[in-house]
């Protein structure tokens, strides 16, 4: 089976789908026997793609170029499956036009028509989902949410699609030694975008005005590419006696992990998310989550592993201060709790199997 990968670019500011998109690649490959391909507009991506992934770059996202790719690959219903990952740009149109071609096409929106994403330019979006993104997406064999309030909401606005699919992001699994993380400073992480979206300035205006503020057994870490508010941080910590936030820029690599490693709470008090891979992640490493409902992971709350708060500087102060009323024991064992959840749901060979029960369904229909 190859696996066909469409993402609208490759760009930082898309990384959290193209990167969910090719996560399973390894896993695919070396269980399950797939190919898997990613395609894209032509340039070069932001950061490393897997080299099990075999990547197309894309001169034009025009349908005369995907009757090109189609003979040039020499593509074939019975072996092929689509996956478009994202709303709003030529990748659905390809899907649909493959699928009628007799391909079967899987329709990933990851969060865009979430309620606080189609608020955004909500007339613009509203308009075109109603004339051309709805009218195309229903076409597709299966519409995959990758979070549970993702799925409810694909299901009503999709009532008569007979196979909309809940399969949740991933990252790759890993032995993690707690042992250690109750010495020294106590950190907590921001890892994401410095976008309106993830409640980062938020933050950091909660973090100054919390009981954390200053104190030398707690530290603030915020890292990721800027995208509008790294002024309005700076502003914030400037304007403030603290000696205890520090501002890291992008981490990749190692440098991520090395971080990862040392923390013990992540935050991500955002607006809207599909399934921030970043939590399961930050789950992995043994981090404690504070967290808005918006993030779409109920599963941290349900499991009382996290601390709720939502996009306002008044509730994360008081999830903040309430990170001071959790003992040791209780860090322990949420920080436990957190590991077992991820190993238990979200590594990338559990979430592969996932994928290719449903992929191999659709081929079988394609086949009989």
């Amino acid at each position: 089976m190859r696996i066909i990968n469409i993402v609208d670019s490759v760009d930082i500011i898309n990384f959290g789908v193209w990167n969910a998109a090719t996560a399973t690649a390894d896993a695919l490959a070396s269980d399950h026997g797939c190919e898997v391909e990613l395609w894209y507009p032509e340039r070069e991506p932001a950061k490393p793609i897997k080299q099990s992934v075999k990547k197309v770059l894309l001169s034009k996202t025009s349908i005369s170029e995907l009757e090109r790719l189609i003979k040039f690959k020499n593509l074939s219903p019975d072996n092929d499956l689509i996956i478009t990952h994202g709303c709003w740009q030529y990748a659905t149109k390809w899907g649909a036009a493959l699928k009628k071609k007799g391909f079967k096409w899987v329709y990933i929106p990851h969060g865009m028509l979430e309620p606080w994403s189609m608020s955004q330019k909500e007339l613009k979006k509203r308009f075109y989902f109603s004339l051309i993104e709805k009218p195309l997406a229903v076409r597709a064999d299966c519409i995959r949410a990758v979070g549970q309030p993702e799925y409810n909401n694909l299901v009503n606005m999709f009532p008569r699609h007979s196979n909309i699919q809940f399969i949740p992001n991933c990252v790759d699994g890993h032995d993690y030694d707690l042992s250690g993380k109750l010495y020294g400073v106590k950190k907590m992480l921001f890892m994401g975008r410095l976008h309106h979206k993830k409640g980062v300035s938020e933050l950091a205006e909660a973090w100054v005005a919390s009981k954390l503020n200053n104190r030398k057994d707690f530290k603030l870490l915020i890292a990721g590419p800027d995208q509008g508010e790294l002024k309005k941080i700076e502003k914030t910590i400037n304007g403030s006696i603290n000696e205890n936030i520090e501002y890291l820029g992008s981490v990749y690599g190692d440098e991520k992990i090395r971080i990862l490693s040392s923390c013990h709470y992540f935050a991500l008090p955002s607006r809207s998310e599909g399934f921030p891979t970043s939590i399961v992640e930050a789950l992995s490493y043994g981090l404690v989550p504070m967290v808005s409902d918006g993030c779409n992971f109920p599963e941290v709350f349900k499991n009382n592993l996290g601390i709720r708060v939502s996009p306002e500087v008044d509730t994360i102060i008081a999830g903040l201060n309430q990170i001071l009323e959790l003992d040791d024991a209780e860090l322990i064992s949420r920080q436990k709790k957190g590991i077992q959840l991820f190993k238990e749901n979200y590594t990338t060979k559990q979430i592969a199997k996932k994928e290719m029960d449903v992929y191999q369904s659709l081929l079988v229909k394609q086949t009989t």
